[in-house]
């Protein structure tokens, strides 16, 4: 299936346009057996990455450029968002955000949210200035199940 493609430029509305977006999305992809679970698992994962991107990364007096690309494969949907942020190392953020649930568990939950919901979840630095990161949901399965 053909992705459908969303570009946010300004911080200030990105996390609410991606939700948007997502939403948009997804009813052009009505009848392709999505359940409604996954499609808000999806809007979640979005979400959180965007909101991320919002708070904590440098963008080195760039414009900021994030292109949210989504489709689906059978009953997954696929998300890929790119940005030309300086990029993070993503294992040791999570293992971060592990190791610091004790503490404060109203905060670090995004990163982990993001990775116990996604089946599949990659990210890549394609340089200085151009990451992406790729994830799958499926309807498949229950990613509720891994975080209790």
């Amino acid at each position: 299936m053909e992705s459908v493609r969303h570009r946010f430029r300004d911080l200030s509305t990105a996390v609410d346009d991606a939700r948007s977006a997502i939403d948009a999305s997804m009813s052009t992809f009505s009848g392709h057996g999505l359940v409604a679970d996954s499609v808000e698992i999806a809007k979640i994962v979005a979400h959180e990455w965007i909101a991320n991107l919002v708070r904590h990364a440098s963008f080195s007096r760039r414009t900021p450029d994030i292109v949210l690309d989504v489709w689906t494969e059978g009953a997954d949907i696929i998300c890929v968002i790119e940005d030309n942020s300086d990029g993070f190392d993503l294992d040791s953020e999570l293992d971060r955000s592990r190791k610091s649930l004790g503490r404060a568990p109203e905060r670090g939950m995004g990163l982990i949210m993001v990775s116990e919901f996604t089946k599949e979840l990659r990210y890549e630095q394609l340089d200085s200035a151009h990451n992406r990161v790729r994830w799958s949901i499926s309807a498949d399965e229950n990613p509720y199940l891994d975080l209790v």
